[in-house]
Order: C-alpha cells, then sequence, then structure tokens
C-alpha cells in the first residue's frame, strides 16, 4: 500500500483530524481493506491476523476507529479479520523485517523508474501470487479532503489536546448511542440526502 506524502499533506492533513492526519493511519486501514476484499473474493476460509510496525500514536487511533472503519468492507471480508490489528517491534518480528526489505526494493524500483533487470532483487523478491500492491491516488485524496472539510466540528479536533479531549470523550458518546458524524442514523441519512440533492441541482446548472 503507497501513498503521495506530498500529496497526502498538501491535500488531506490541513483539513483532516489530529490522529488521521497520518500517512500510516491511513495505509494501516488500506492494508485490511485490500487484503481482506482480496481474500474474500479468493474464498479464503483462515481468519487473518493484521500485525503492523510500531508507529507512534497511530496503534491507539486505530484502534479507537477500527470497528467504524471497517463497517464500509463486504460482511465476508470483515468476517476474514480475525481482531483488531496488532502493532510490534520489527526488531522482535521476523515476518516485519522481511515486509520490510520487500517494500523498499519495490519502492526505490519505483521511484528511480528502473526495471526489475536493472533491481534483481526486487524482481526475485516479488511474488504475483502472493503480493498485493496498490496505491491512494490523487483523486482519492481529494475526495479525502473534500469529505473531512463538511464533517461538523472538524476544526475541534486540530491540536494535540483537542485530540486526546476528543479520543477521552468518543468512547462515552458512542456509548451514548452517538452515531459518527452527526449524532445518529437519521440525521446522517438526511445530510446524505441533502448532499445528493445539491449534487443533482449543481450538475443540471
Amino acid at each position: 500500500m503507497s501513498i503521495s506524502r506530498e500529496q497526502f499533506y498538501r491535500l488531506v492533513k490541513l483539513v483532516s483530524p489530529r490522529g488521521l492526519a497520518s500517512p500510516h493511519f491511513q495505509c494501516t486501514f488500506g492494508v485490511i481493506s485490500i487484503v481482506s476484499r482480496f481474500a474474500a473474493e479468493h474464498r479464503v476460509n483462515v481468519p487473518i491476523d493484521f500485525i503492523f510496525d510500531d508507529q507512534e500514536g497511530v496503534s491507539s487511533d486505530v484502534a479507537l476507529f477500527f470497528d467504524e472503519m471497517i463497517r464500509s468492507l463486504p460482511r465476508r471480508a470483515r468476517r476474514l479479520i480475525n481482531a483488531k490489528p496488532t502493532f510490534r517491534n520489527d526488531i522482535e518480528v521476523l515476518p516485519l523485517q522481511a515486509a520490510d526489505m520487500l517494500a523498499w526494493h519495490l519502492r526505490r524500483e519505483y521511484e528511480t523508474c528502473l526495471s526489475p533487470a536493472t533491481l534483481p532483487m526486487a524482481d526475485l523478491l516479488r511474488d504475483e501470487r502472493g503480493h498485493l500492491m496498490s496505491a491512494f491516488s490523487e483523486e482519492m485524496l481529494n475526495s479525502w479532503s473534500e469529505k473531512f472539510s463538511k464533517v461538523p466540528g472538524i476544526h475541534l479536533t486540530k491540536s494535540k489536546g483537542q485530540w486526546q479531549a476528543f479520543k477521552r470523550d468518543l468512547p462515552r458518546l458512542l456509548a451514548g448511542g452517538f452515531v459518527p458524524p452527526h449524532g445518529s442514523r437519521w440525521k446522517n441519512a438526511l445530510q446524505r440526502a441533502r448532499e445528493y440533492l445539491s449534487s443533482l441541482i449543481g450538475s443540471n446548472k
């Protein structure tokens, strides 16, 4: 899973909540989504455990939003996810070292526009049957930016203190029946209807 830092910081970071303004956060869910969907499409029946390299602050933010984020996945894909992802030190977990090595070679190949013949190690490590590659497009990042900018109260989650307070309050709000982002399923549906009508009116002008 790859993402352009330049595009992400330019398009998304300034309008997103502090905890979500991290390429690592977005790529974590990107990996979970693409792997679980791929496994579901190929009728895999073995539960999948996702283990990621430690990134400061990302693990607690992912845990906070995990259940909500995977709601958009097909049911069969969701059922394959064994639990919330864990974050480990790559010095202690050898498969993470292998993943880092593969990612480094593939990234070098991509950024230098060199062929596998020029970088034979990347070709030796690559296995089209077992390795998935995907990237967040600039169009997708633009869509995130637009949606973030419309979330009510988004400006109250920008600073470190605001984000910490939000993380403390969110579990209590969810337990009390709050449904993000507008408070209830009815209000969320109403807002989606308004946005849909607005887009129809705009397209007819």
